[in-house]
């Protein structure tokens, strides 16, 4: 089996980012089933997507990428004047049912929208749901260059405090950890890489649940938010892409099968695994 090297690397990066994404929306709110999905951060970017679909539609002659990106960094700026009031933990309940809220409705819009486009005979971005992994052009690794830059700046700067979120928010005061502004970044940096994923490949923020769970069942990984985000996240990488790899080349009657699809399946079926063996042996 021949490996595109181009396509392994960009599966890798999709799978690291989203790892990495979901265990710090995890730490940071010290939830397990926090996640930029539940949180409604995949709804958003596929908002983003749609919004730009409907640009294009009316004669707006930009890339759909370049589009939504643009839209979702402008949403970002109009959440964040509201998103204090929400970053408090005991509001974590308020930001999740919010996230549902959001994936409900643009789930909503979103099948209205493929009809009407089919009604009209119009393309339509329906591989989201599917998710597809496709080599970057230029611009799209001009921008996953910044995004990379901002991550490790962020990682590296607050390296530190990771362990201490762990303790809570007391230790982190008495610590002189500024725990509301790493939460806010975290926060904000996990959307844009959710953006960044769905707006090139669809809807795997899924996997941003499931893969910091996984790692947790290695005592490797278990309490050292460090290691599961470094490393942690490079083993995500490296599954995700092996996976990819397998959906190129086992086509199904002549058709290539979408890695959104067994990736959701598995994903689905080892979730359940984890969630009922934590529950059962406690």
């Amino acid at each position: 089996m021949d490996i595109d090297v181009l396509r392994f690397f960009t599966a890798f990066v999709a799978g690291a980012l989203l790892s990495f994404a979901g265990s710090m929306v995890q730490i940071t709110t010290r939830n397990d089933l926090a996640s930029p999905s539940t949180l409604g951060m995949d709804g958003l970017a596929v908002l983003m997507v749609m919004g730009s679909f409907l640009l294009q539609s009316l004669g707006l002659n930009f890339a759909l990428s370049h589009m939504a990106l643009g839209l979702g960094v402008i949403s970002l700026i109009f959440i964040s004047f509201f998103s204090n009031v929400f970053l408090k933990q005991k509001d974590l309940k308020i930001v999740v049912l919010m996230g549902l809220s959001v994936n409900l409705l643009v789930g909503a819009f979103f099948s209205i929208m493929q009809f009407m486009a089919m009604a009209f005979n119009k393309k339509f971005p329906d591989q989201l749901w599917f998710g597809r992994i496709l080599s970057l052009d230029l611009s799209s690794s001009i921008s996953l260059v910044v995004l990379l830059a901002g991550l490790i700046i962020f990682i590296l700067h607050y390296r530190k405090a990771w362990k201490a979120l762990l303790l809570g928010r007391g230790w982190c005061h008495g610590l002189g950890i500024p725990v509301e502004k790493i939460i806010k970044l975290s926060l904000v940096l996990s959307f844009l890489i959710t953006l960044w994923v769905v707006v090139h490949f669809g809807v795997f923020g899924f996997l941003g649940l499931l893969y910091p769970l996984v790692l947790r069942q290695f005592k490797r990984y278990r309490g050292e938010p460090w290691k599961e985000m470094t490393d942690g996240a490079v083993w995500a990488g490296i599954t995700f892409s092996i996976l990819d790899q397998i959906c190129f080349h086992v086509t199904f009657h002549g058709a290539e099968v979408p890695v959104g699809l067994p990736a959701s399946l598995l994903g689905a079926c080892a979730l359940v695994v984890i969630l009922w063996r934590r529950n059962l042996t406690r």
